[in-house]
């Protein structure tokens, strides 16, 4: 709890902390200034060795739970707000300056929230990282698989999708 609200805390944990303490600073400068109502809230931070932390706002299981390990009943209308909603995040980070490209944009980093039923995008990890490895293989464009290339938000149009195909088809 947080002021009197529930909240999710994200920890990171790593033997090499100057490492984590990077990544912990970089994706916490980049979700500071992030408002959106399909973008999960940054609520606070704890930045005191050896405990780091997010609170964020709490929201629900993700979208691949529900995708996956659930056999709930989900409307091709209600999928199809899940991916409006996850669009219209991505449209807001791409028209940030400079433009934000997620990187990691797939089903486990799709959280519904518990009030409004819609979708929020967590995990800006990545963002910061130049490494064109990171991400999650089945869902990255071909430019991050080739050594030459280099990369904008079309990695996340590509991403996202393939999100698309894995919530209208349930696979």
């Amino acid at each position: 709890y947080w002021k009197r609200q529930k909240v999710a805390l994200k920890t990171l944990f790593d033997p090499d902390y100057e490492r984590v303490k990077r990544e912990y600073m970089d994706e916490l400068l980049v979700m500071s200034k992030l408002k959106h109502p399909n973008v999960v809230q940054l609520l606070g931070a704890c930045m005191k060795p050896p405990k780091l932390f997010f609170v964020m706002e709490l929201c629900g299981m993700s979208l691949f739970q529900l995708l996956h390990l659930t056999d709930r009943d989900i409307s091709i209308k209600t999928r199809l707000r899940y991916l409006i909603d996850t669009a219209a995040a991505l449209k807001y980070l791409h028209s940030l300056s400079p433009k934000i490209v997620h990187r990691d944009i797939k089903s486990l980093n799709c959280l519904l929230h518990k009030e409004s039923g819609g979708i929020k995008v967590c995990d800006f990890g990545l963002v910061s990282t130049r490494k064109k490895e990171a991400g999650t293989p089945a869902y990255m464009a071909p430019e991050l698989l080739e050594d030459y290339m280099t990369y904008s938000t079309p990695v996340d149009v590509y991403a996202f999708a393939m999100l698309c195909w894995e919530t209208l088809c349930r696979k």
